[in-house]
């Protein structure tokens, strides 16, 4: 059981950080944590257990790894969006750290054309 939880908090932490940023990184880590324990548990009956933790600990890592990176891109493209007079980008970019979809509902739901968006932060990484 903890093996599963662990792949199962692998998956989440990269796809639902991905999409989710820090919410869907968390959940993975929350999962994590949980397969840790059920593969202590494991452990202390003599079961084995390792490859729970082990698993465990990979979805920890992804999870948390996840959720600074699209933290920090948030940041860096509203910095960079400031400092080229770029409002709506810098107005945007904030919701990025919620992953893919938080970032294309804010789009969407402030009525900005997605394209238009897109081009601006090519525009930012030249």
């Amino acid at each position: 059981m903890a093996v599963v939880v662990g792949i199962i908090g692998i998956i989440v932490a990269l796809v639902g950080g991905i999409l989710f940023g820090i919410i869907g990184g968390f959940v993975g880590v929350g999962l994590g944590i949980l397969a840790i324990v059920l593969g202590i548990l494991k452990k202390k009956k003599g079961e084995g257990g390792s490859a729970g933790i082990v698993s465990g600990i990979a979805a920890i890592i992804m999870g948390v790894v996840l959720a600074f990176v699209f933290f920090g891109l948030a940041k860096n493209i509203e910095d960079r969006a400031k400092k080229q007079g770029m409002d709506i980008v810098a107005e945007v970019a904030p919701s990025l750290k919620y992953g893919v979809i938080g970032f294309a509902k804010e789009i969407d739901d402030k009525g900005y054309d997605m394209d238009e968006i897109s081009d601006m932060i090519n525009e930012l990484q030249d």
